[in-house]
């Protein structure tokens, strides 16, 4: 296991900073089409490893709020 780890290393650290490059500070109302964009991408690599990934739409009223993402 610990080759197999090593091996997917890099990969996870270019997803990783991949995701962290989003500019989805959510509490600045400028981003919040960053923070969309962020739970998309979080909720579609969850998917992609088998995982039944939501995203949970902002509150009440809508808009308000930020989404966020829930892998049950």
């Amino acid at each position: 296991a610990p080759c197999r780890l090593r091996d997917r290393e890099d990969a996870s650290i270019r997803r990783l900073d991949e995701w962290l490059r989003i500019p989805s500070g959510s509490t600045y109302p400028a981003f919040a089409d960053h923070c969309h964009a962020a739970a998309q991408w979080a909720a579609s690599h969850l998917a992609e490893r088998g995982l039944e990934a939501e995203i949970i739409p902002p509150g009440d009223p809508p808009g308000s709020g930020r989404p966020r993402v829930v892998a049950p």
